[in-house]
C-alpha cells in the first residue's frame, strides 16, 4: 500500500479531482495541511483555502495550477465539492470518510503518527526522536518546529515557552476550524488567519 504522504503527493502532480482526508481532529488536520501546503510549494501549485463549494479551476496571472483545501463535515457540502471540475483536498471526519472513501482517493488520519515520521524522515531529513515526539504531541505545530530544528539542529529544544505558545495557537487554530467547517463569515475567517501568521512569525523571531 502507498504511503499515505507520497499518496497526497502523487494526487498533487496529477489530474485527480477529489482527495479525502480523515483528519481526526484540527490539530491533526493541521498536520495535513503543512504535508499539502509543502508538497504543493515543490510542484509550484497554489493552495487556496476555500469556503463554499464553488470553487473556480482557472489558472493564475502565473499559470499556476490551483488546488482548493475546504474542511467540512456537511455531507451535502462534500457531495456539491466533490461534483465540481476543480482539484480538491477536503479534510472531514470519520464518518463523512466511511460514506465517501470508496468513491473518492482517500487517507485514514488514524495512520497520522507513520504519516508524521515519513514526512520528517523523507522531506526533511529529520531523524531526531526530541522533534519528531514532540511533533507527535503537537501536530498542528510542526512547521514553526521544523523550521527551528533546521535553523539549530544542535541546540534544538521543545522547552516549555513553545507549550504556552501552542495553547494559543491551539485555540486559534480550533476558531478557525470551526468558521471553516460552518462556513459562515469570511472577513472573520481571515483575520483569525492573518493574526495566526502574524503570531508565529513573531514568536518564531524570540527563539
Amino acid at each position: 500500500m502507498k504511503n499515505n504522504i507520497e499518496k497526497i503527493k502523487k494526487f498533487i502532480e496529477s489530474n485527480n479531482q477529489n482527495l479525502l482526508i480523515n483528519q481526526l481532529n484540527e490539530e491533526i488536520g493541521c498536520f495535513y495541511e503543512t504535508v499539502i501546503r509543502e508538497l504543493s510549494k515543490k510542484n509550484n501549485v497554489s493552495v487556496i483555502n476555500y469556503v463554499g463549494v464553488n470553487a473556480n479551476n482557472n489558472e493564475d496571472l502565473f499559470s499556476n495550477k490551483k488546488l482548493y483545501l475546504f474542511t467540512s463535515t456537511n455531507s451535502r457540502q462534500i457531495e456539491e465539492i466533490t461534483s465540481g471540475n476543480s482539484q480538491n483536498i477536503i479534510l472531514t471526519d470519520y464518518k463523512n470518510y466511511k460514506k465517501f472513501s470508496k468513491n473518492l482517493v482517500s487517507i485514514n488520519g488514524y495512520d497520522f503518527e507513520k504519516d508524521l515520521r515519513y514526512f520528517l524522515n523523507h522531506y526533511f531529513k529529520i531523524s531526531d526522536e526530541t522533534i519528531i515526539n514532540y511533533c507527535i504531541s503537537s501536530p498542528y505545530f510542526v512547521f514553526s518546529e521544523v523550521s527551528k530544528y533546521s535553523l539549530n539542529s544542535k541546540n534544538y529544544s521543545a522547552d516549555s515557552r513553545v507549550k504556552e505558545v501552542n495553547n494559543f495557537i491551539l485555540s486559534l487554530r480550533k476558531d478557525i476550524f470551526k468558521l471553516k467547517a460552518n462556513s459562515i463569515d469570511i472577513k472573520k475567517l481571515f483575520q483569525k488567519l492573518k493574526l495566526e501568521v502574524n503570531y508565529k512569525k513573531f514568536n518564531f523571531l524570540t527563539y
